[in-house]
């Protein structure tokens, strides 16, 4: 298909179906690339556009939607951006994954803006793409993989091809539903992704990424605002200060001080006797290994490469934690140690899990085991008190694999508090089946309709991310029940706008 780009977009959308081989390109729909901002908007607009009504989200029908927006694979800082969107298995709606790292830039070197994955292969395949279109290669070897050894070896085997790769672990191909993508160490986390293309025996993603970039429309122009975006990032108090030092790690400490990060699987709040020992500067003291970036370009450096030293958990390594999963691998299952918390977070990446869903699922099961609703039968014989470290650790494994008591954790706690039923329906931490984020909306009241009115369920920042204003602006009262709607409608749309 010939197509003439434009302004940074190359016009061009594959549709890859994964059952028959066949491939297709269709000419990229310039409307709504100009009113579909970015890669979220482009993905969303496919899957509404293509989606037949009633799809199942495991069916080879369903949809894997990977775009990149305008600004992806360029020197603007925060441009490494690349966005996923699907029918999703936990909530059974739309959801969409934002990610960093290599994803984005390869996806704009492929020649192509949007690359749509349906049907289902007969047995395991990867999807490797390039500038000519898409070619499937047996995975057979692959399957059973985690994600780092499942990079590593294809890397290997298409020595001589410069690959960007995104792909799951175990979690995904047992079909979790919270199963997600892992593209080098950076997660497509949220909603279940990785079970849609479990569900489609694909078990990875290679774009060659040593194309050419996108034209720009005015290059001079793109040049001058970029360095101007980037010199505002190193000017700017919050990325080139806490963000920079500690990452989200840096919000640890505003939530804890404020009275608003959940603990004991939000029975109570995190204390600050606790919550020091999560802090930015512990982790960098303790634990931190190396500064890097989340993708390049970026001045920032947010994200961090961290090891367990000593103890029991020692040689665990991962990039992270992230604020969230130190909220629901910790203080939501009443654990208030990095070093646990880094070893489940390694292990949800190399198994392909969200972090955020397996740990509020497993607080969840803590607080029925606590009341009596669980008992030590019913979880093979894991004593799931708040505080148990180990069982954390266990049972974030289990839940991955499927085995023993990690069968009920996979589910997610709306399905799981639908088994046990006996009224802990009210105090499993979801929107529409998907788990909450770490931020008590009782002291930061916009983060209510940021979760209630959310595109993808529980998530705290698709609906908006209120929480930053009503912490930072005099003006805004945190507590006040009213004048919450135009601050979630302007933080919607900013973070729709920046999210790639």
């Amino acid at each position: 298909m010939e197509a003439t780009p434009r302004g940074s977009w190359w016009g061009r959308v594959l549709f890859v179906d994964v059952g028959t081989g066949e491939t297709r390109e269709e000419a990229l729909d310039w409307d709504a690339a100009r009113d579909f901002i970015g890669g979220r908007g482009l993905g969303a607009y496919y899957l509404f556009k293509h989606l037949v009504p009633g799809t199942r989200p495991l069916s080879p029908q369903n949809m894997l939607i990977f775009a990149g927006g305008p600004m992806s694979g360029t020197s603007c800082p925060g441009s490494a951006r690349a966005a996923l969107a699907t029918k999703s298995p936990q909530s059974g709606l739309y959801t969409f994954a934002i990610t960093g790292g290599e994803l984005g830039p390869a996806l704009k070197r492929s020649g192509y803006d949007v690359i749509i994955l349906t049907g289902r292969a007969e047995k395991p395949v990867y999807v490797e793409v390039g500038p000519n279109g898409a070619t499937l290669r047996d995975a057979s070897h692959l399957w059973g993989l985690d994600t780092q050894l499942t990079q590593e070896l294809i890397k290997k085997e298409r020595r001589g091809e410069e690959l960007a790769i995104t792909c799951i672990g175990q979690g995904g191909e047992r079909l979790v539903p919270y199963a997600c993508l892992i593209n080098e160490r950076r997660a497509l986390g949220r909603g279940g992704p990785g079970a849609v293309m479990g569900s489609k025996n694909v078990k990875a993603l290679a774009i060659k990424k040593d194309g050419p970039a996108a034209p720009l429309a005015d290059p001079a122009t793109y040049r001058e605002a970029a360095r101007e975006a980037t010199a505002q990032c190193r000017a700017n108090p919050f990325t080139s200060g806490p963000l920079k030092a500690y990452g989200t790690v840096s919000t640890v400490a505003v939530t804890v001080n404020g009275g608003i990060m959940p603990a004991d699987n939000w029975q109570r709040m995190t204390t600050v006797e606790e919550g020091k020992n999560l802090f930015g500067d512990v982790l960098r003291e303790k634990f931190l290994a190396k500064d890097v970036t989340s993708g390049d370009p970026c001045p920032s450096k947010c994200s961090k490469l961290t090891v367990v030293r000593e103890g029991p958990y020692a040689g665990a390594a991962t990039e992270g934690p992230e604020y969230e999963t130190i909220y629901a691998l910790g203080t939501g299952c009443g654990i208030f140690d990095l070093a646990p918390i880094i070893e489940a977070d390694m292990m949800c990446d190399l198994y392909g899990i969200d972090t955020m869903s397996v740990g509020v699922t497993i607080a969840f099961a803590m607080e029925c085991y606590e009341k009596g609703l669980l008992t030590m039968e019913d979880t093979g014989g894991i004593d799931l008190r708040f505080g148990n470290a180990d069982a954390m650790v266990k049972l974030v494994r289990d839940a991955a694999f499927r085995q023993g008591f990690g069968e009920k954790i996979a589910m997610g706690c709306r399905e799981l508090a639908a088994e046990i039923g006996r009224g802990s329906e009210v105090f499993a931490m979801h929107t529409k089946g998907v788990e909450v984020g770490g931020y008590d909306p009782r002291g930061a009241k916009g983060m209510a309709l940021v979760f209630g009115c959310g595109p993808r369920g529980g998530c705290h920042h698709a609906g908006g991310y209120t929480v930053q204003l009503e912490f930072t602006t005099p003006e805004i009262d945190r507590f006040a029940d009213s004048g919450k709607v135009p601050i979630v409608v302007m933080t919607r749309n900013r973070r729709a706008a920046a999210a790639d």
